[in-house]
């Protein structure tokens, strides 16, 4: 899919939230990433640990609401 096509699936779709992969399939967010010498492993490194911390706070909120 060209960049064109896949940026039109944004706008038509505001509500959507990008996948992770789509985001970095993005060719600017890759140029920024070489730029600053950011590898893909690197970025699902940090999503995966923010997502795990996000989750861990989600479940000591719960517990401590009963």
């Amino acid at each position: 899919m060209n960049e064109v096509a896949l940026m039109s699936r944004y706008f038509l779709s505001p509500r959507r939230e990008p996948q992770l992969e789509e985001v970095l399939a993005d060719p600017v967010v890759r140029l920024v990433m070489a730029r600053d010498g950011v590898t893909l492993d690197d970025m699902r490194d940090v999503v995966s640990s923010a997502r795990s911390r996000l989750l861990f706070r989600q479940m000591v909120a719960a517990e401590s609401s009963f």
